[in-house]
């Protein structure tokens, strides 16, 4: 069997074991197990790789991963993630990504005590990624674009292809990524019905 398939079939089989310890921390004698048929510590994923995996983790949840960041220093691991639920993200919605990114990072990166912080992006969060683009689809937002210089703020309708489609004064306006100096969230004009600058 593959290390990391002999992993999962000991990590699953102690999640459905009721009375152990909470989900996503297998437990040192599951952890033996696995070490001795599998040698799961030394497999480790790469950070593109387990970043894919916990987004599609997420997404099947109602998140979104907007951002996901490894760093490592004197043998310590710090992971950074911000989540986004469109319909509110608070301190609840954080705790469950946490639940669940957990026991990712401890499979994927070999280490049982990653240092993991879940955040929300924000009222006011930078939009930087195509990423953020698709996931902040219907909320007001500002721009600021080479040809202006200066802040126009609308709805976002859509992304896609690099360009960025906003309802603004009764239009819509598609508006080349590549020609955005600046972009985030507008909370002041969050919640308006009608879209203008």
């Amino acid at each position: 069997m593959p290390e990391r398939a002999s992993y999962l079939l000991v990590f699953h089989q102690h999640r459905s074991i009721p009375g152990t310890e909470a989900p996503g921390r297998p437990c040192r004698e599951c952890r033996a197990i696995a070490e001795r048929h599998s040698g799961w510590l030394k497999v480790e994923m790469d950070d593109k790789e387990l970043e894919r995996e916990i987004d599609s983790i997420l997404h099947a949840a109602g998140l979104d991963l907007l951002e996901f960041a490894v760093s490592r220093h004197k043998g310590k691991t710090h992971v950074k993630a911000v989540i986004y639920r469109k319909e509110g993200t608070g301190t609840e919605e954080c705790a469950r990504a946490y639940r669940l990114i957990l026991p990712r990072l401890q499979m994927g990166l070999g280490v049982q005590d990653p240092y993991l912080e879940v955040y929300s992006p924000g009222i006011d969060r930078v939009i930087r990624t195509a990423r953020e683009w698709k996931a902040f689809a219907g909320r007001q937002v500002m721009v600021m674009t080479e040809d202006l210089h200066e802040w126009r703020t609308g709805r976002l309708v859509d992304y896609a292809d690099g360009i960025v489609i906003m309802a603004m004064g009764g239009n819509e306006v598609r508006i080349p990524v590549a020609s955005i100096l600046k972009a985030k969230l507008d909370s002041l004009h969050e919640g308006e019905k009608a879209d203008g600058i």
